[in-house]
C-alpha cells in the first residue's frame, strides 16, 4: 500500500522531482567528470615523466666544456646530468607571415635524461641536416614529414629537412617565456636536432650552454643547488632551477591544482541545493500528510515503516541522480581529455570510465539525498496518532518587520502584502530561497567576471603597459645607442628603445627567488608601469620597482632593503631599495632604470633587448629585415599575442554559457519547487480569495511578488557572494607565473540579472497551469 502511494505522490508532482534530480545530475556529473579528468592527467603525466626520464634540475650557461656534465655527476646527491646546446632561432618566412621562433634541443643517441617520445617518422640520420618537430608545430605551420624547413642561424639560411615528429616532457606546455600564457604552434616550437650538427653550426664543438640533472632518491634540490652554482658559475650561468620551477611543468601543476580545487567546490554547491530542496518537500510533503499518517499509525504501521516509506522518495531521487550524474561524468571526461590534449602534449591522456567514481558517485548522490529525507521526515516519529489526525495549530500572527516601515507598506496592494507576510511566516524556506537564489545568481556574475578578469589583463598587459610593436630580442647583449641606432635606420621605424633583462636572485630576509630584473630608459615611451591608481610610475634613479606578485613571494613592502646576486657580469651581492610596489598580473616583474642596471651589474651601456615602435603599413618589412640580422634570437610582435588572447577567449564562451545554464536550471529548481510547496500549502486561503472575486490573475501575483520580494533580496546578497566567489576564483588560480585581477564588468551584473529574473518568470510561468487547476469546491470542503 505503502509502495502504491509512493508512486502515486510522485506521478501528482513529477515535475518537482525531476527539478531535484537535475540539480543533483548537474552536481555529480561535474564532480565525476572533473574527478576522472584530474586522475588521467595526474597519471599521464607521471608515467609521462618516469618514461622518459624527466630531469630534477636544470641549468643554462653561456657555454661550457662537455666535460662538466661529469663533474656534476660527482656531486653527492646527483644521479644523472647531461648537458645540451639549446638554441632559440628564427624561421625563414616570405614577408607579411607571422614571425616564427624555433627552439633548437639537441639530443645524443641513448641519453640518460629528458627522452622524447617520436610520435611519427623516423630519426634524423647520421649528420644529415635533419630534426624532428613537435606535432603541434608541424600542424600549425601546416607542414608535412619530408618538407624543408628554412632556419635563419647566426644570421644565414640553413635548410633543415622534417623527418618526423616528436614530444619532450620537458615542453608539455609548449610556450617560450613566462609572458606568453597559451601556446601558439604559429609562432614557437621546439625541434631536436643531433649535437654534432647543431654543434657544427654554432660553433660549439665539444661544447653545452644547457644542463639538466636527476637527484638521488631522498635527495632536495636545495641540498645541491650551492654546489651546482659553484661549479657552473665560472660558465656564465643564467639560470639554476629545481623541476618545481620548470616553465611547462609549473603550467601544468598549476592546472591541477584550478581543477583539483574545481572538483571538490563545484559540485558541492549542486549537491548542496538539491539536498536542501529534497529536505523542504519532504518536511513540507509530511506537514500535509499528517491526517494520513495519523491513520496509518492507528490501523498498526510502525514508525520504521512510514520513516522508510518517506525515505523511498529521497532514496528514488538519489539512485536516479546517482547513476544518471556517474554516467553523465564518464561522458564529458573523454570531452575535457580533448580540450586538455589542444594545450598540453601528454601522451596517454584520454577519458575514462571508472567504477570507483561511479558507485562513488551513487552513494555520495544517496547519502545527501538520504540524510536530507531524514531531516525532512524525522518529526513523524514524535506524532502520536491522535495528534497526527489533528490539524496542526495555526501560526501565531504579528507584525512583520517591513510593517513597521509605514511609508512603504502604505505603497504596497493587498497581494503584495499578502505575499510579504507569508514570506516571514515560513523564515526558514525564506532563507534558503534567498541563499540559493543569490547562490545561482553569483554563479552567473562569477562564469562571466572570470572573462572579465581575462579581458581586463590582456587590455591592461597589451594596450595599457606594453606599447611597443615589436620586442627584438637578442643573442648577445649590445651597446644599447648601437642597438636603438641600427633598429632606427630600419624604414619603418618610429621608435627604438633598449632594454636591458638581467637574471638574478633576490633575498629578502630568509626568503630567495631567481627573477630577471628589467632595465627601462628613464624616458621610455614603449613600457609603462603603472600605479594601483592607474597613474604613471616613473623610475627612480636608485631604487627598484618591484610587481606586487614577487612582494608578496618575498614580503616585501615599500622602502626594504633587498639583496640581489646577478648570474652576469659583477656576481658579488649588492643591496637596492624597494621604492615601489605596483600592480603586474604576469609574472615576478622587477624594474631599474637602465643606467642605474647597469652600473650595479657592472654592465654599462649594455642592452638585450630592443623595443620597437612600428607604421602599421610597413610592419611586414620590418619584420622581414629583423629575420635577417646575425644577433637576432626572436622576435615577440604584441599585435598577434593579443589577438592570440582574444581568440583564445571567444572560443572559450561555450565553456561560459554551459556555466550559465547549470546556474539557470539550479534557480529554476528552487524557484519552482518552493511554489509548488507554497501552492499546495495554501491551496484553501488561495481558493477562499477565488470564491471572494479575485482572478487567477490575481492570485498568480500573490506568489509573483513573493518571488519578486525574495529574488531582490537574493540579489542583493549575491552582489557579495559574488565578489567573494570570484575572490575564491582567482586566488585558486593565481600563481606565481600570472595572477587573475579582481574585475566584475557592469554588463556580466546585468546579465546574470537577466538570467535570474528569466528563471522567475520561467518558474512563475510553469505555475500559472496549477492555480487554474484549483479546486474551490474541493478545498473549501471541511477536513473534519
Amino acid at each position: 500500500m505503502l509502495k502504491r502511494k509512493l508512486w502515486r505522490d510522485i506521478r501528482g508532482n513529477w515535475g518537482a522531482y525531476l527539478a531535484v534530480i537535475s540539480v543533483l545530475v548537474i552536481g555529480l556529473m561535474l564532480y565525476v567528470s572533473l574527478s576522472l579528468t584530474l586522475e588521467s592527467l595526474r597519471i599521464s603525466k607521471d608515467n609521462y615523466y618516469r618514461d622518459y626520464r624527466f630531469a630534477d634540475g636544470f641549468a643554462q650557461i653561456a657555454r661550457g666544456p662537455e666535460s662538466i656534465v661529469d663533474e656534476l655527476e660527482d656531486i653527492k646527491g646527483i644521479d644523472r646530468a647531461i648537458g645540451r646546446i639549446v638554441q632559440n632561432v628564427l624561421v625563414h618566412k616570405t614577408s607579411g607571415e607571422e614571425t616564427t621562433t624555433l627552439r633548437l634541443v639537441s639530443f645524443a643517441p641513448g641519453q640518460p635524461l629528458n627522452n622524447f617520445k617520436l610520435e611519427s617518422g623516423r630519426l634524423p640520420a647520421g649528420e644529415s641536416r635533419e630534426l624532428l618537430v613537435t606535432p603541434a608545430f608541424l600542424a600549425g605551420n601546416n607542414y608535412r614529414i619530408g618538407d624543408e624547413i628554412p632556419l635563419i642561424i647566426k644570421g644565414r639560411e640553413v635548410q633543415f629537412t622534417i623527418t618526423g615528429t616528436a614530444n619532450s616532457p620537458e615542453y608539455v606546455y609548449e610556450i617560450p617565456d613566462g609572458l606568453t600564457l597559451t601556446p601558439n604552434p604559429k609562432t614557437f616550437g621546439v625541434a631536436f636536432v643531433p649535437y654534432r650538427v647543431l654543434a657544427s653550426l654554432l660553433g660549439m664543438s665539444g661544447q653545452v650552454n644547457d644542463v639538466t640533472f636527476t637527484l638521488d632518491s631522498g635527495t632536495d634540490f636545495s641540498s645541491v643547488k650551492t654546489q651546482v652554482t659553484r661549479m657552473l658559475a665560472p660558465y656564465g650561468m643564467t639560470r639554476l632551477i629545481p623541476r618545481k620551477d620548470q616553465l611547462s611543468n609549473s603550467m601544468l601543476e598549476q592546472e591541477l591544482k584550478g581543477l583539483e580545487g574545481s572538483a571538490f567546490a563545484t559540485p558541492v554547491i549542486f549537491l548542496a541545493v538539491a539536498g536542501s530542496i529534497l529536505y523542504i518537500m519532504l518536511r513540507r510533503m509530511v506537514e500535509q500528510q499528517r491526517g494520513q499518517l495519523g491513520v496509518l499509525k492507528a490501523f498498526g504501521f510502525a514508525d520504521r515503516e512510514i520513516i522508510r516509506h518517506y525515505l523511498g522518495y529521497a532514496f528514488l531521487v538519489g539512485s536516479v541522480g546517482g547513476l544518471a550524474g556517474g554516467m553523465a561524468g564518464s561522458a564529458l571526461s573523454f570531452y575535457l581529455a580533448r580540450i586538455y590534449q589542444m594545450y598540453y602534449n601528454i601522451p596517454g591522456l584520454t577519458g575514462r570510465f571508472s567504477w570507483v567514481y561511479l558507485i562513488a558517485g551513487a552513494f555520495l548522490s544517496l547519502l545527501i539525498s538520504l540524510f536530507a529525507g531524514y531531516r525532512g521526515c524525522r518529526r513523524v516519529i514524535a506524532l502520536t496518532p491522535a495528534e497526527a489526525m489533528r490539524p496542526p495549530a495555526p501560526i501565531v500572527g504579528k507584525k512583520t518587520p517591513v510593517e513597521k516601515v509605514t511609508f512603504f507598506w502604505e505603497l504596497l496592494n493587498i497581494q503584495a502584502r499578502m505575499a510579504v507576510r507569508n514570506v516571514f511566516r515560513n523564515k526558514q524556506r525564506a532563507l534558503f530561497v534567498v541563499l540559493g537564489v543569490a547562490g545561482a545568481f553569483s554563479m552567473m556574475v562569477a562564469s562571466g567576471a572570470s572573462f572579465d578578469a581575462t579581458y581586463y589583463l590582456v587590455k591592461f598587459q597589451f594596450e595599457r603597459v606594453e606599447k611597443y610593436d615589436l620586442k627584438v630580442i637578442l643573442d648577445r647583449y649590445v651597446v644599447k645607442e648601437h642597438g636603438v641606432r641600427d633598429s632606427e635606420y630600419l624604414d619603418g621605424v618610429i621608435r627604438a628603445e633598449p632594454l636591458l633583462e638581467v637574471p638574478v636572485t633576490v633575498n629578502h630576509r630568509w626568503l630567495e627567488k631567481d627573477i630577471v630584473i628589467t632595465g627601462l630608459p628613464a624616458n621610455t615611451r614603449l613600457f609603462s608601469l603603472l600605479s594601483k591608481d592607474g597613474r604613471r610610475v616613473d623610475l627612480p634613479r636608485n631604487g627598484m620597482v618591484v610587481s606586487n606578485q614577487l612582494a608578496r613571494v618575498l614580503s616585501i613592502k615599500e622602502g626594504d632593503l633587498v639583496t640581489v646576486k646577478s648570474f652576469l657580469g659583477d656576481k658579488r651581492e649588492k643591496q637596492v631599495v624597494v621604492r615601489q610596489v605596483i600592480p603586474q598580473y604576469v609574472g615576478l616583474g622587477a624594474y631599474m632604470e637602465i643606467g642605474a642596471l647597469g652600473d650595479l651589474m657592472d654592465m654599462p651601456s649594455a642592452a638585450s633587448s630592443i623595443l620597437l615602435s612600428v607604421e602599421r603599413d610597413k610592419m611586414a618589412e620590418v619584420r622581414k629585415d629583423l629575420q635577417e640580422g646575425r644577433n637576432v634570437a626572436a622576435i615577440h610582435d604584441k599585435t598577434k599575442m593579443k589577438e592570440q588572447f582574444e581568440e583564445l577567449m571567444a572560443s572559450s564562451k561555450a565553456s561560459q554559457f554551459i556555466l550559465l545554464f547549470f546556474a539557470f536550471l539550479t534557480g529554476f529548481a528552487i524557484i519552482y519547487n518552493v511554489n509548488l510547496i507554497s501552492l499546495s500549502e495554501r491551496e484553501r486561503e488561495l481558493a477562499t480569495l477565488m470564491v471572494l472575486g479575485m482572478t487567477e490573475r490575481e492570485v498568480g501575483r500573490i506568489l509573483l511578488y513573493e518571488q519578486v520580494f525574495l529574488g531582490s533580496l537574493a540579489i542583493i546578497c549575491g552582489i557579495p557572494l559574488s565578489y567573494g566567489m570570484l575572490y575564491a576564483i582567482v586566488n585558486a588560480a593565481g600563481s606565481e607565473i600570472y595572477n587573475m585581477p579582481l574585475i566584475i564588468a557592469p554588463k556580466t551584473f546585468f546579465i546574470s540579472l537577466l538570467g535570474t529574473l528569466l528563471f522567475l518568470v520561467v518558474a512563475q510561468w510553469r505555475m500559472k497551469g496549477k492555480i487554474g487547476r484549483l479546486s474551490m469546491l474541493g478545498v473549501l470542503k471541511e477536513r473534519e
